[in-house]
C-alpha cells in the first residue's frame, strides 16, 4: 500500500484524490459521461493514460448509480412499509364494519 511507505507525495496524491472523488459525487451523471469522454480524447497523454483518467470517471459514474438505486430502494422499502400499513388498517374497517353490520340488522 503506498500510503504505508512514509512518502509525503503518497499523503498529498491520496489528498486530490479524496477532493477529486468527492468532487465527482457531487456532479451530475451526465457531467460524469461528458468527463469520460473527455478524459479518453485528450492528445497530451498516452492512450493508457487516457484510458486510467477515463476508468476513474467511469467508477465515479457506477458509485453515483449505486447510491442512486441504495436511495431508491430505502424509499421503496418505506412506500411498501406505508402499504402496509394501510392494508391492514382497510382490512380491520372492513372487520368492524362487517360486525357493525350483523349488530344493526336483525337476524
Amino acid at each position: 500500500m503506498p500510503e504505508q511507505m512514509g512518502s509525503v507525495d503518497s499523503k498529498t496524491d491520496r489528498q486530490i484524490a479524496e477532493e477529486e472523488a468527492e468532487s465527482d459525487l457531487h456532479k451530475p451523471l451526465r457531467q460524469l459521461l461528458v468527463d469520460v469522454h473527455h478524459e479518453i480524447i485528450l492528445r497530451d497523454r498516452t492512450i493508457p493514460e487516457n484510458v486510467a483518467h477515463a476508468s476513474k470517471r467511469i467508477a465515479s459514474i457506477m458509485v453515483r448509480v449505486a447510491d442512486l438505486n441504495e436511495q431508491t430502494a430505502k424509499r421503496l422499502n418505506l412506500l411498501t412499509l406505508i402499504l402496509v400499513i394501510l392494508t391492514a388498517l382497510l382490512v380491520l374497517l372492513t372487520i368492524g364494519l362487517f360486525y357493525l353490520t350483523i349488530k344493526l340488522i336483525p337476524a
